[in-house]
């Protein structure tokens, strides 16, 4: 019974946070389906994993969430949307909103080109941060608590609690 309870809490946190994305879009449009379907990909590819290894180590907590997702949303946007390509002979220009704007000239990325690197990846990086908090506080909801050294307050922000509780576990098993 204690599996199934949380199996399906787990389920209810990964829905939830694959809902944070979709809520940008608005509920009823098609950018919100794809959003959606994205997110869950996403958090079955990269989050879960990275759920159940901090939940091996004891260290679910509401900024390791918050940590994870934002690094998990921001790293593979910046690898993907990295700018700097020499030697290419590349250039774009796109349309800001109030004029055109070069981005990368000749393969290099202007001021406005790393501002808009910046501000896509800082951007799904609190995305990513919003879904996981969005996760843990299901997850937690749900009744989950995570074991901590004791004498610990039980949300310190001190990464040792969660060294802490690990070792204490493994010396308990």
């Amino acid at each position: 019974m204690k599996h199934l309870r949380t199996f399906v809490s787990t389920l209810l946190a990964i829905l939830a946070a694959a809902a944070v994305p979709a809520l940008l879009f608005g509920i009823e449009s098609d950018a919100a389906c794809l959003a959606f379907i994205l997110a869950l990909a996403w958090i079955l590819v990269l989050g879960l994993p990275t759920f159940l290894i901090l939940k091996g180590r004891g260290c679910v907590r509401w900024w390791s969430a918050l940590f994870s997702g934002f690094l998990l949303a921001a790293i593979p946007i910046a690898l993907l949307g990295w700018p700097y390509h020499p030697g290419g002979g590349m250039s774009f220009s796109a349309w800001d909103g109030h004029r055109m704007v070069d981005y990368v000239v000749n393969g290099i990325p202007t001021r406005a080109g790393w501002r808009q690197f910046l501000t896509s990846t800082f951007g799904f990086g609190a995305l990513g941060s919003a879904s996981a908090l969005a996760f843990w506080l299901v997850w937690r909801l749900c009744g989950h608590r995570e074991p901590v050294v004791p004498g610990t307050p039980p949300e310190t922000l001190s990464l040792a609690s969660c060294q802490g509780a690990a070792q204490t576990r493994a010396r308990n098993a």
